[in-house]
């Protein structure tokens, strides 16, 4: 699974340098369905495999990880709700019902601190900060053995880099940017997030396999 998941990021590099982000984004984008799709699928198979998932992982943080992709699956189909209630129009920027659109999360972090004025952290918004803490813990989480009990919401060990694309992406670009050798991100936006997906759907996958070989082992 890991050369997929480095051929798929060879795919999108090339798509982010090919295709411009009006023809594969957009709501109803093919980007956009796939993510929907992925994550769709994901919990689908968590909801159907719960029994054969607790013989290994605790059964509440399989409930919290179902419950966290249904709110990103609702999250990315948010569009629906466009203009729906224009109460919302006051703080969230496209005037839909969700949270990823809210203003406050676009806001510098570090306006008012001194860090503001370094590179790499005078761009860090509010959701780039908890972007950046959910890409590390979810990739690294695993690491530590205390958070044992959580491991379901962790990673594997062997996917762990994969799930920093985004802060890759972000601190390359940004270098190459100040450097003036390019001036778009590596990836789209939106392809970052499509590989994410991808990783955790293939993580899931994993998981579901070391599964169902305990539960192999428990019958016999």
């Amino acid at each position: 699974m890991q050369y997929f998941l480095y051929t798929l990021a060879v795919v999108f590099f090339i798509l982010s340098r090919t295709i411009p982000p009006h023809q594969l984004m957009g709501e109803l984008g093919l980007n956009e369905i796939y993510q929907h799709l992925i994550l769709l699928i994901t919990c689908i198979l968590i909801f159907k495999n719960k029994r054969i998932l607790t013989r290994r992982y605790n059964h509440a943080t399989i409930n919290f990880k179902l419950f966290f992709l249904l709110i990103l699956l609702y999250e990315e189909i948010s569009f629906i709700t466009k203009g729906l209630i224009p109460f919302f129009s006051n703080f969230n920027h496209s005037s839909s019902v969700n949270i990823h659109n809210s203003n406050f999360l676009y806001e510098p972090i570090f306006k008012k601190f001194f860090l503001a004025n370094y590179p790499f952290f005078d761009d860090i918004s509010i959701f780039i900060f908890l972007y950046i803490l959910f890409s590390l813990l979810i990739s690294y989480g695993n690491f530590f053995k205390r958070l044992k009990n959580l491991e379901f919401l962790f990673l594997e060990k062997k996917f762990s880099t994969f799930g920093m694309i985004f802060i890759i992406n972000h601190y390359l670009s940004s270098l190459f940017n100040k450097l003036d050798i390019m001036n778009i991100q590596f990836f789209q936006a939106e392809l970052v997030e499509s590989y994410l997906y991808t990783v955790i759907a293939i993580d899931l996958l994993e998981k579901l396999s070391k599964s169902k070989k305990l539960n192999q082992k428990i019958i016999k």
